[in-house]
């Protein structure tokens, strides 16, 4: 496994800035919300900032989450119904020789 270098408050405030934060993978994502609660942050309006950062962090992750686990149960669902429609022509084929 390769381990990535940390990201920083830095990187949390790039990402924001330059909108590749919309692009973060699920991984990125983690990374990047660590760095800004790590972060010490100095002055209030920097704080409501980083706070701010943070819950759209987290909403991205959510979605990002959530779509994994959408695609992954539509996985499933197609391959359970290619094994019903499967079962289903093997139940006909005694009909059919009749």
């Amino acid at each position: 496994m390769i381990k990535q270098k940390q990201k920083t408050s830095d990187d949390v405030r790039s990402a924001f800035d330059n909108g590749t934060i919309l692009e973060a993978s699920k991984e990125d994502l983690e990374q990047l919300l660590l760095a800004n609660c790590r972060a010490q942050i100095k002055g209030d309006e920097n704080r409501a900032r980083a706070a701010e950062m943070g819950e759209t962090m987290r909403q991205l992750l959510a979605a990002r989450q959530s779509m994994e686990l959408h695609n992954e149960a539509k996985r499933y669902s197609q391959i359970a119904l290619i094994v019903a429609l499967i079962s289903l022509l093997i139940s006909l084929i005694p009909y059919s020789r009749l």
